[in-house]
């Protein structure tokens, strides 16, 4: 996948959305949900259209103009390329470089090699812009980083560690861990159902023996089958695996 910006005006527009992060706090966020639209080589420098998305709201800010004190030492310059964004209201049009009358024409800054990217504070001193000191790490960085060796990821995306495998989430998976249950959890389901099924057998029974077999006095007092149902619904309740 190509990369949206080169990556001098990535370095660059990170530095200026840090620098003016007061001037115009939205700033970060509009380069993140812009396009680079025209690119031209000035010969003097570079100018480069950025285009933010028109659904985005628009900022909290009165700046316009040109802003920023973003220097890059570029290969094949003697001086420094000096870089500014330009604002209208607030919302980020432009981003401009100026190389302190050096021919550019020759440069392709798309590709160049580049180093040293820096601000000017307010003594006029140079002040280098380091990402990894300045910037806040990002929780994305920590998703993309693969996990130390003899861990994993399990399907909902938990950190799983040796000796605990994922959750089998396979088809079937529920027999296997039914046939795996531990020899007393076996014993009351099956209790469990074995109570069920005799209530079922003597609640068909029972009319026949006493219209066939005149056994009259033959009765399942409705308070026995409740409690027995009760029962062996707890039964067959039970966990159908052990606890991890």
């Amino acid at each position: 996948m190509t990369p949206i910006f080169t990556p001098l005006e990535r370095a660059v527009l990170d530095a200026l959305a840090w620098e003016l992060r007061d001037a115009a706090p939205d700033l970060a966020g509009q380069v993140e949900a812009s396009l680079p639209g025209l690119r031209r080589n000035t010969g003097g420098g570079l100018l480069t259209e950025l285009i933010v998305d028109r659904g985005r709201p628009a900022p909290d800010a009165d700046a316009t103009g040109l802003f920023g004190t973003v220097h890059a030492v570029i290969d094949g310059l003697s001086d420094p390329v000096a870089f500014q964004v330009e604002l209208r209201q607030g919302r980020l049009i432009a981003l401009h470089g100026f190389s302190y009358d050096q021919d550019t024409r020759a440069v392709d800054f798309a590709t160049v090699p580049f180093e040293e990217v820096f601000l000017i504070d307010e003594a006029g001193e140079s002040v280098l812009f380091e990402p990894a000191k300045t910037l806040p790490a990002s929780p994305l960085l920590e998703l993309q980083t693969p996990p130390p060796d003899g861990f994993g990821f399990g399907p909902n995306g938990a950190l799983l560690g040796p000796g605990r495998p994922p959750a089998d989430t396979s088809p079937g998976s529920d027999i296997t861990a039914a046939l795996n249950l531990p020899p007393r959890v076996k014993l009351a389901t099956g209790v469990g159902y074995g109570i069920f099924g005799l209530i079922i057998i003597l609640s068909v029974l029972t009319p026949v023996l006493r219209d066939h077999f005149g056994l009259n006095w033959l009765r399942l007092p409705f308070g026995f089958i409740f409690i027995a149902l009760v029962i062996s619904g707890v039964l067959t309740r039970l966990p159908k695996a052990p606890p991890a």
